[in-house]
């Protein structure tokens, strides 16, 4: 079975990869004004999103895609960003985040090699959920639970 899975033409149109952002909408999308999944939260929804990344079937983000879903969240990834010196506060908005983020991804992709980025599958999504253990273990109490 594994063989025939690894064996798939990924190039069909009905395997193409879904682009992140229209997934992070759909896990959070409405009918009649009552939640698709109302279990799903914007962070349960990034994770999901996050995992069919890692899946293979869902295009990976940009950096500004993750920027703007911390910018939404306001959770741990934003406070590690704080605690890393950034200008921002809590109530900052997207068009801060988003390069604040993008500025951080940039200045650690620098720092590693190329085998090391590989090895920790350095990506924004990784880049947020490390800010998001940062902030527990440097920027005290981010409000939320990421």
């Amino acid at each position: 079975m594994w063989d025939a899975a690894q064996a798939t033409d990924t190039d069909t149109a009905e395997l193409k990869k879904i682009p992140f952002q229209q997934f992070l909408r759909w896990t959070q999308s409405s009918v009649q004004k009552k939640k698709v999944f109302p279990l799903l939260g914007n962070l349960t929804g990034y994770l999901l999103a996050a995992d069919f990344v890692y899946a293979g079937r869902v295009a990976r983000p940009s950096v500004e895609d993750v920027g703007r879903v911390i910018a939404r969240m306001r959770l741990g990834s934003l406070q590690g960003l704080i605690a890393l010196g950034q200008p921002l506060t809590v109530k900052s908005k997207a068009d801060d985040i988003v390069p604040s983020f993008k500025y951080v991804y940039d200045t650690l992709e620098k720092a590693f090699t190329a085998e090391e980025r590989d090895w920790m599958v350095f990506d924004p999504i990784m880049v947020e959920h490390a800010l998001c253990k940062y902030s527990r273990m440097f920027g005290g109490d981010h409000g939320g639970s990421d």
